[in-house]
């Protein structure tokens, strides 16, 4: 979509960078009702980029468990991120 990108930049930079606030906004819109996508808490929190709730002891036994659903799926993402980036890195 806009990468490989070479570096140790945060994600986040890029985020912006690259003008994907409002593509996700746009793009995640279908039909009227706004869809979102799962990121870590150091990214935005927005209506279409949602985070977890954090390790606060105050979270209720519903908001752990869709926390520790969630990470399940980002550790899947995450660990196919390592693979693609270590075919695509210069020889």
């Amino acid at each position: 979509m806009y990468g490989p990108h070479e570096g140790r930049r945060h994600d986040m930079v890029l985020y912006y960078e690259f003008g994907l606030d409002d593509d996700l906004r746009q793009t995640l819109l279908i039909d009227g009702v706004q869809h979102c996508l799962h990121g870590d808490s150091a990214y935005v929190l927005r209506a279409w980029m949602q985070t977890g709730h954090g390790n606060g002891l105050d979270r209720i036994a519903v908001e752990r468990a869709f926390d520790l659903s969630m990470s399940r799926v980002c550790e899947r993402v995450e660990w196919g991120n390592i693979s693609t980036s270590n075919n695509t890195a210069p020889h």
